[in-house]
């Protein structure tokens, strides 16, 4: 073998241990990249997660005399009542009032009525809210949910929180967490 064999030997050599830690370091490189990429995702899936359980933690948190607020603060119907609400579940409440709605009164066409509205007779009407739908709000006057009479009177109320009055089609999606600023009127 001759000296120049030699020394091409160990450049070849060199060439193939400098390119072997060049190929090492690239590969450490994206494995830190792709573990950087990881940590940062996961962080913003539990700050996302967190942020909504916070979020549905106060929601879900509310106290059946927050409700009982919820419910007049929401809706002209229960203005000068006093509801009493206790627990279902997790997301919903029974609520009673002391009396009849009284906020509001509601009028069916009548040709003997006693009401003239736009030429047209009308005459109040008494013992038909079963069924009415009304939504509630939080004490910051944004809605949060909703209640459903479910006795013709209207003294009694099945109400649901977030999600929850969005499923049982009492309120719909885009007024849930819209500003209330005074009670509703319609």
């Amino acid at each position: 073998m001759t000296d120049v064999s030699a020394q091409l030997d160990q450049v070849g050599d060199a060439l193939q241990r400098a390119w072997r830690q060049d190929h090492s370091r690239h590969r450490q490189n994206r494995l830190l990249r792709r573990q950087r990429r990881l940590a940062v995702v996961l962080t913003l899936a539990a700050a996302i997660i967190g942020g909504g359980a916070a979020i549905a933690a106060g929601v879900l948190l509310k106290s059946a005399a927050d409700e009982e607020q919820g419910i007049v603060g929401g809706h002209q119907l229960f203005a000068g009542s006093e509801p009493t609400c206790k627990p279902v579940s997790a997301t919903s409440f029974r609520c009673t009032l002391d009396r009849p709605p009284t906020g509001m009164t509601f009028y069916t066409e009548d040709r003997k009525g006693s009401t003239v509205y736009d030429g047209k007779r009308f005459t109040p009407v008494f013992d038909k809210l079963l069924g009415v739908k009304v939504e509630t709000v939080d004490s910051t006057r944004h809605v949060d949910g909703g209640c459903v009479s479910i006795s013709a009177d209207g003294r009694t109320w099945n109400c649901f929180l977030g999600q929850s009055a969005v499923d049982h089609d009492i309120i719909g999606p885009a007024l849930l967490g819209a500003y209330l600023p005074e009670p509703a009127t319609g």
